[in-house]
């Protein structure tokens, strides 16, 4: 006699496909929606039983419960993906999440350093270079990868400019930037012409700079002499 299999064990199927193709992460995030859905509605254990208000029910209790919009979309989405692994096997025949409405979700402005926590970061840099770290990114949008490129050449120092190469940026495109004149003041002190690269690094596409200090290097792991317990057992054994 054949066993009817329930939407619990098609869930776990579902899951076991996502291991496939997603992340540990995602499959973890999948079986932790299913199986919150699934458990208030443990009543219904044919895919067939569940409707629109299902879904619906869902959404607003878990706004009820506090959870973000964003969090109740990515939700949302989960289990329309489930019916639509369910249709796709023929084991479902409407998506009951397929025309639900995702909640609006108010932009979030990119918050920014104020001057008092720049200002705190800079009063504990003990050098040029930490100020200039903090200075670049801050006053010209460059990113990371392209302070670890950037070269004593693309400085304009006549018309206070810097000039990024297409070649060293990441979107491959050319840029030039505004050097703001306590910035340009700070490169000054720290300009040395013995380097290409304006922060010398040991990976990448930065020089290394010879004059500066490294790191030592470890020395050289010893084991510790046996005990007198250790070495008198080791004697008896002979």
């Amino acid at each position: 006699m054949e066993v009817t299999k329930t939407i619990h064990w098609f869930g776990d199927r579902f899951i076991d496909s996502m291991k496939l193709t997603s992340s540990k992460s995602t499959a973890l995030r999948y079986r932790y929606v299913l199986e919150n859905f699934l458990y208030r509605h443990r009543d219904k254990p044919l895919p067939e039983q569940y409707g629109r208000w299902d879904i619906v029910d869902f959404k607003e209790m878990r706004l009820r419960e506090g959870i973000n919009p964003a969090t109740v979309n990515l939700e949302l989405s989960i289990l329309r993906a489930f019916w639509n692994w369910l249709i796709e096997r023929e084991l479902a025949s409407v998506n009951p999440a397929s025309r639900q409405k995702y909640l609006t979700v108010p932009e979030k402005r990119p918050r920014g350093l104020g001057r008092e926590a720049i200002e705190k970061l800079l009063s504990v840099c003990y050098s040029v270079r930490d100020k200039l770290i903090i200075l670049l990114p801050l006053t010209t949008g460059m990113r990371g990868v392209e302070m670890a490129r950037l070269q004593w050449s693309d400085i304009d120092w006549e018309n206070n400019l810097i000039h990024l190469d297409g070649e060293r940026t990441k979107t491959k495109g050319s840029r030039t930037l505004p050097l703001r004149a306590d910035v340009k003041e700070l490169l000054l002190r720290f300009k040395d012409e013995r380097r290409k690269n304006v922060f010398p690094c040991h990976r990448g596409q930065g020089d290394r700079d010879e004059t500066e200090s490294h790191r030592p290097a470890l020395p050289a792991y010893r084991s510790p002499p046996p005990s007198r317990n250790a070495a008198s057992a080791r004697t008896r054994a002979l």
